[in-house]
């Protein structure tokens, strides 16, 4: 019995388009998700996936990374590794205002009472994200970029190599 799931197992998780030789942990979970996948993939243990997703090919999510899409998309190109714990997320409260959280506010409440932003995200081809970084909405991680750990990421990224130092 294999440890990964089959391209059955997949399409019942919500994936719509599957390439081959795909690695997926069977610890997978899913929540209203829709998305595609590509070939030469790998999701190892404890990964969530939420709303629209796109993962093209030779992209790894390594153990607990969420990716929660909700009503906009996360597009994750080739050849991009999200290290451990890796958080995206395409809508976010707004925590510098004055406005209720909307995590259990229906959509009229939300849309009256609480303030958040939204939008897609897209990581470009052989980039690499550090473990226990977080990625907010409208983010876009261009071709060839490295974030160190512990990074939280919102708008834009050129190529390059990005770290922050924790050193006081």
């Amino acid at each position: 019995m294999s440890e990964f799931l089959n391209k059955s197992q997949l399409r019942k998780k919500g994936f719509l388009k599957i390439g081959t030789n795909n690695k997926i942990s069977k610890s997978l979970k899913t929540y209203n998700f829709k998305g595609n996948i590509g070939s030469n993939n790998r999701i190892d243990e404890d990964v969530i996936l939420k709303g629209n997703i796109n993962l093209k090919n030779n992209v790894h999510l390594a153990r607990g990374c969420t990716l929660s899409g909700n009503l906009y998309s996360i597009d994750i190109e080739d050849f991009v590794s999200l290290s451990n714990y890796v958080q995206l997320f395409s809508v976010s409260d707004d925590y510098k205002a004055s406005a209720l959280t909307g995590g259990t506010l229906n959509q009229k409440e939300r849309e009256r009472f609480s303030k958040s932003y939204r939008g897609n995200i897209k990581i470009g081809k052989f980039s690499i994200i550090g473990p226990f970084s977080i990625i907010l909405p409208n983010s876009i991680i261009e071709e060839f970029v490295s974030v160190s750990p512990f990074s939280i990421i919102f708008g834009r990224l050129k190529k390059g190599i990005y770290y922050s130092s924790l050193k006081k």
